[in-house]
């Protein structure tokens, strides 16, 4: 008899152990195969260019502006990789291109009490969306040092290899002896130089900074050609964007170090 009841004891753990399990298994369900947005990026196609973006508006300050916009509401549909933003007196003459996940853009060469013409348009591997343009003044200020100041360009000299994934770029800066109408010392002490680079024709730029005439890029992709254009800032006023340079990235099987010398 005690050793029934010991059956039937073991028994009915075992089944209730079974239940549970079932029941565990049953409640499970798998996710389905659908890819999800990361980092906010959309997931549409690219097998048309993609719609303009919506409500572009600007907020300008004596030496400033900021653009903003809102996605094109087709977003989710045809995917958009980047907005490329041109800006200048009377006609855009300056551009820069941000990636498809921005909806502003600040911009900080501007001359006081000026009416500047802001475009913006998408695009993505297919093409391009219509322009939008606007027109915003920026605002008057009394007379400042800073509006004394005219800066030069740099001029890319020289692109060297360092390794497989690294270069390092120089420059000339021609404002290093120019004669300001105040004190020079303050302007080299606030000097700072802006380099972008980017995968070439792709008109995305990842940009860092640097406060000698020289910057080691690193974090590149073999095999594929770069470009990369220098600007510099002093205080709030800015140089134009010197003329884009490109190098080749060898693939890694044939990654050597070598030096390109620019006229």
């Amino acid at each position: 008899m005690r050793i029934l009841k010991l059956f039937w004891l073991t028994a009915g753990l075992y089944l209730l152990l079974f239940t549970k399990r079932v029941y565990a298994i049953s409640g499970f369900k798998y996710a389905s195969n659908v890819p999800v947005a990361i980092d906010n990026e959309p997931l549409g196609d690219e097998n048309t260019a993609p719609d303009p973006p919506r409500n572009v508006r600007c907020v300008a300050s004596s030496h400033s502006a900021i653009l903003y916009w809102e996605h094109p509401s087709s977003r989710n549909r045809i995917k958009v990789r980047g907005y490329s933003i041109e800006w200048g007196i009377g006609a855009p003459n300056a551009k820069a291109d941000v990636q498809g996940t921005e909806t502003s853009f600040s911009i900080i060469e501007l001359r006081p009490n000026t009416t500047y013409t802001f475009s913006i348009f998408a695009f993505n591997d297919f093409g391009d969306s219509e322009t939008v343009e606007i027109t915003a003044t920026t605002t008057q200020v009394e007379h400042r040092e800073e509006d004394l100041i005219y800066l030069q360009a740099p001029k890319i000299i020289s692109i060297k290899m360092l390794t497989s994934t690294s270069i390092e770029v120089h420059w000339d800066d021609p404002n290093v002896d120019y004669s300001f109408e105040f004190n020079a010392e303050t302007v080299q002490r606030k000097k700072l130089y802006l380099i972008k680079y980017g995968i070439d024709k792709t008109r995305i730029y990842n940009e860092i900074s640097s406060i000698t005439p020289a910057a080691t890029i690193t974090n590149l992709k073999p095999g594929n050609v770069y470009g990369i254009s220098v600007k510099v800032v002093v205080d709030k006023v800015s140089s134009l964007w010197s003329p884009i340079e490109t190098i080749e990235i060898p693939s890694r099987g044939n990654a050597a170090c070598h030096q390109k010398f620019l006229s």
